[in-house]
């Protein structure tokens, strides 16, 4: 029920909310970020339960000092994804950013605390004669462990520290729970620099990406370009130390300019070089980075010119479609029965581009609500301020990032990505979800292959594992299985009969390293390869039903 909320109460409630940044209270800002939240959530057939009253949050934090208000809207950006919301959220940062004589993006990474956090990414407290050990494991994991005095570990936090630390307990859990929404904020954040033009000097940087230990986790795992007088080198930062790709320390850096490495500048031996140092030192990149895909213009697109059919002919699921967009920052609104046809939107101002992806609703795919619930894809098209943009004059980054969005946006929301389908789907798009399903690799799916093909043979199941075209071939004891490298879908052999396995993100993928966060259908894949290499041990009926159909 939140009848509280009425509009009566909503002026009353939103001047306590404004003065609550004269007092700049911690308690008092945690509690005006979680009211915020709460009024943006929505509510069936309603919206937003009041906007109103969440955007008087977001202008409160504007007024705290920037370094108490600025880190609450940016998680406020990830977490929220209206675009009017969106848009005010980037005004208030703004605001703050001018006042302080700053950019937007300078203001973001200054204000963004490391919690206490040591330089192994550890927050550690003691409580009596107990130490909680809390480790950032990964951009979205964050492991808590307790000791005793002795130094045995214990998993479960223990009861004298329940029964004698309660508030300090509490306080401690808070700002773990801080550490994780702050890690995948700034995850989000520092991906969006590729396209960005941002650049530090040398200690700008180091008081950004070294000294403070939440963005440490990051500067430490991502690969920067230095560029010291003309000469520009990609660098990583290992054992207190920055080395290239050959392992060479990089010495007299300190009047360097630096920028977040790219590979679409990079030559095909230094991507390649970097991909290989990774996965041989077993450092986790919190987003792909050397292993990111690249989107180069083709000759039909050279020949369409001014547009690209790439990902055209597409079907798509609308809803998750719709919240894709919002998560990777594209303007899109639902399209339905009332005329409401509108074409996605990435505005890139650094560059001052815009890219159009243009898709129409399948007329007679309505729900009860008039929405459609599928969309057709067609063009794509760029356009800097004054007019469309050939394709081969489109700069590479952004080309590249553009067309990365909308294969994941394909990849993911396509009917082809449903393993459900064949057996509930409608039957007029049971020859595009074959096509997909089984088809040619898009670029994702060539990266994906090109990393299996190093990884597989360093598993158990190497042995039992090889690869056919667009496909992972696991032989198993009952069958033989091809996943795609795209979908992940499965047929066995010998008559290449379906095998309808709903996406299992089982810790058996975790086992795996992997060079990256991130790829899901990646995990898919590995996941449903372990499980079938050892296909006698499954006990999921539907499964086994199937195999032995």
């Amino acid at each position: 029920e939140f009848d509280f909320i009425a509009d009566k109460n909503i002026q009353i409630l939103r001047s306590a909310v404004w003065s609550s940044s004269v007092i700049n209270d911690d308690e008092l800002n945690q509690i005006i970020e979680v009211l915020g939240l709460l009024s943006y959530k929505k509510l069936r057939n309603v919206g937003a339960l009041s906007a109103k009253l969440g955007n008087g949050c977001i202008y409160s934090f504007s007024k705290l000092p920037y370094q108490d208000g600025i880190s609450r809207p940016t998680k406020f950006r990830m977490k929220i994804k209206y675009p009017s919301v969106q848009s005010i959220i980037t005004k208030a940062i703004e605001r703050v950013a001018k006042a302080e004589g700053k950019t937007m993006y300078e203001i973001e990474e200054l204000a963004v605390q490391d919690f206490g956090l040591n330089s192994d990414f550890q927050l550690i407290q003691k409580f009596g004669e107990y130490t909680a050990i809390g480790t950032i494991e990964n951009s979205s994991s964050f492991s808590l462990l307790w000791e005793n005095e002795s130094g045995k570990k214990i998993k479960s936090i223990p009861k004298f520290v329940k029964d004698n630390f309660s508030v300090e307990l509490k306080e401690y859990k808070k700002k773990i729970k801080d550490i994780q929404s702050n890690l995948t904020a700034q995850k989000s954040r520092i991906e969006k620099i590729f396209l960005a033009k941002r650049e530090w000097d040398f200690e700008q940087w180091k008081k950004l990406y070294l000294d403070n230990n939440l963005l440490r986790f990051f500067g430490t795992k991502l690969i920067w370009n230095f560029k010291i007088d003309d000469k520009t080198t990609s660098v990583i930062y290992e054992n207190n130390e920055f080395i290239d790709v050959d392992e060479v320390i990089l010495k007299n850096y300190k009047n360097a300019k630096i920028t977040l490495w790219h590979p679409v500048n990079s030559s095909v031996n230094e991507i390649q070089s970097w991909r290989r140092w990774l996965e041989k030192n077993e450092i986790k990149q919190p987003f792909k980075q050397a292993h990111r895909e690249l989107y180069i213009v083709t000759d039909a697109e050279k020949n369409t010119n001014t547009y690209s059919n790439r990902f055209a002919a597409h079907v798509l699921r609308q809803h998750i479609f719709i919240a894709l967009c919002r998560e990777r920052g594209w303007a899109y609104t639902l399209q339905g029965q009332w005329d409401s046809h509108n074409t996605p939107v990435l505005k890139i101002a650094a560059w001052k581009y815009r890219v159009e992806f243009w898709v129409e609703g399948i007329q007679d795919s309505a729900n009860d609500s008039g929405i459609f619930n599928y969309l057709q894809t067609d063009q794509v098209r760029f356009y800097d301020v004054e007019s469309q943009v050939e394709m081969d004059k489109v700069p590479a980054i952004v080309f590249s990032e553009a067309m990365r969005d909308i294969d994941l946006f394909v990849g993911v929301t396509s009917i082809g990505a449903d393993p459900n389908w064949r057996d509930g789907g409608e039957e007029r798009f049971h020859g595009y979800w074959s096509d997909f399903s089984f088809g040619n690799l898009a670029v994702s799916g060539r990266e994906r292959k090109e990393l299996l093909e190093n990884i597989i043979p360093k598993l158990k199941i190497a042995d039992q594992c090889s690869f056919e075209g667009n496909f992972l071939v696991v032989k198993g004891t009952i069958r033989i299985y091809k996943i795609h490298l795209g979908s992940g879908n499965i047929l066995m052999k010998p008559n290449d009969q379906y095998l309808c396995i709903v996406a299992d993100r089982s810790k058996r993928a975790n086992e795996v390293f992997l060079p990256f966060e991130g790829d899901s259908t990646l995990s898919v894949i590995l996941s449903k390869a372990l499980m079938l290499a050892d296909d006698t041990k499954i006990k999921d009926r539907t499964i086994i039903s199937q195999i032995k159909n």
